[in-house]
């Protein structure tokens, strides 16, 4: 709780909003990241729920928003194509990085020990970019290729992070 005071009173300095995000956040799969839904959700929604960033920029003329929530340890990216995502845009990939904040509905968080991934999640199969917690396959249209619609990076035998992505034709 010290953490979250000490962002408080800094964000009140700079004059932020700040909304209190008591207890653990869950990753609900590849659905929901803290109550934000996967794919429809906005930044309005994300700002509503998490408080005001630590920061914001637009990149590809406005086609995607990367966002970052740095005492969170969130990072989400939303997609418009449009080119008006920081507005419009929906999400399309989060990233968590913070143990203290973040965990999987199955109870999965970072700084576990691959070992404990396994006996939580024992379909997960180790690719080139970590775990896959949940397995999707993308549409015909392009190319009904497999990815990971949750993701466990990991290192040293610890998980690192935690990536989950929106499917492509949803």
């Amino acid at each position: 709780m010290g953490r979250l005071l000490l962002y408080a009173h800094a964000a009140a300095v700079q004059g932020l909003a700040v909304v209190a995000v008591a207890g653990t956040l869950v990753v609900s799969g590849d659905q929901t990241v803290g109550g934000v839904a996967v794919g429809r959700g906005t930044l309005a929604q994300a700002t509503a729920r998490f408080g005001a960033p630590t920061s914001a920029s637009a990149e590809g003329g406005g086609v995607t928003c990367k966002v970052t929530w740095r005492p969170l340890g969130l990072t989400m990216s939303f997609l418009d194509f449009a080119n008006h995502a920081c507005r419009d845009g929906g999400l399309v990939i989060a990233t968590m990085t913070s143990r203290a904040h973040w965990r999987t509905s199955h109870g999965l968080r970072v700084g576990d020990a691959v070992t404990r991934l396994r006996a939580l999640y024992p379909h997960a199969r180790l690719h080139a970019d970590g775990y896959w917690l949940v397995v999707r396959q993308s549409c015909q249209e392009v190319g009904a290729q497999l990815y990971p619609g949750l993701l466990a990076r990991v290192g040293a035998g610890r998980v690192r992070a935690l990536v989950v992505t929106a499917g492509v034709c949803e």
